[in-house]
């Protein structure tokens, strides 16, 4: 199949804090061969962008390549960054990372960790030999079928596949808070975003699982980011500071906003644009059309 060049970035070494004058510039740039049946790539977004640990992901339909250019001694030194962007301006930091769930072509992204690992099977003291007997098998059955830390075929991704999450039990050797991380954190996560954006495939596995509504209603949105015109109206931060979302504009006092003076008393209102970005303090300002940053 033909790729398709869906993404360029780049890295200046004079943008870096401590300063290497042996360092290279270069140029990043991402191909998908299924982009336009990809979800993600659909969304903005690309699966080659998002970490696994301290490296990024690697994608059974996509690739990424480096082209070096030249150190800060040399003459010709920028002229990469500049020819890509320049030639690819469309397309420079066109993607961004995937944060959820999401479907790949004919495979899927899970955004969940440990799932591969052999010795992240925990015993209990109290387990029987059956117990471990079926936690060994299931580790084993998300071994032979997730690529890539946590990829799997669109075939394997069905009811039973996710079921078997709602049991696994990971552990590491450093760390035997692992279980209720995944329980606490990965999972309601996981089953919000299989919840909100693919509710068919949710649906089946409720029917099956009801507890999964237990998972998913428990993930709470405050702390994070999102684009404000995606957002209800409600309360809403901006760096230390609180203001009320009318859906419109968001407005406060001028004193809340730390202006002194005759303009104490003053409403400050503040018109947003499509980038605009803001803190979420209450949860019910989150709907299935909010966009996160």
């Amino acid at each position: 199949m033909i790729k398709l060049l869906i993404n360029v970035t780049y890295y200046d070494p004079r943008n870096k804090i401590f300063k290497d004058q042996d360092n290279r510039e270069h140029v990043t740039w991402y191909e998908c061969e299924c982009a336009e049946m990809c979800d993600a790539y659909k969304t903005g977004k690309c699966v080659l962008l998002s970490l696994s640990g301290f490296c990024t992901h690697q994608c059974p339909h996509g690739s990424k390549h480096q082209i070096d250019g030249y150190t800060q001694n040399a003459k010709k030194f920028g002229e990469l960054i500049n020819r890509y962007k320049s030639e690819y301006a469309e397309l420079l930091y066109k993607l961004k990372p995937i944060n959820h769930v999401q479907k790949l072509a004919d495979y899927w992204f899970l955004n969940l960790p440990w799932l591969t690992n052999d010795h992240f099977t925990l015993w209990k003291s109290d387990q029987t030999d059956e117990e471990r007997e079926y936690q060994t098998s299931m580790t084993s059955f998300f071994k032979d079928r997730i690529i890539n830390e946590d990829i799997v075929k669109d075939e394997d991704f069905d009811v039973d596949f996710i079921c078997r999450l709602l049991d696994f039990r990971p552990k590491s050797w450093l760390n035997d808070n692992l279980y209720n991380i995944f329980r606490k954190d990965y999972l309601p996560q996981f089953f919000y975003d299989l919840r909100k954006y693919y509710r068919e495939i949710y649906d089946k596995v409720k029917a099956v699982r009801p507890e999964v509504d237990d998972y998913a209603n428990k993930v709470t949105f405050k702390g994070k980011y999102a684009r404000l015109l995606t957002l209800k109206p409600g309360r809403v931060k901006v760096n230390a500071m609180y203001f009320d979302w009318d859906g419109k504009q968001i407005e406060t006092t001028a004193d809340q906003a730390n202006m002194w003076g005759k303009l104490k008393d003053a409403k400050v209102i503040i018109t947003p644009t499509e980038n605009s970005v803001v803190e979420i303090v209450d949860d019910n300002t989150v709907s299935d059309e909010t966009i996160f940053e």
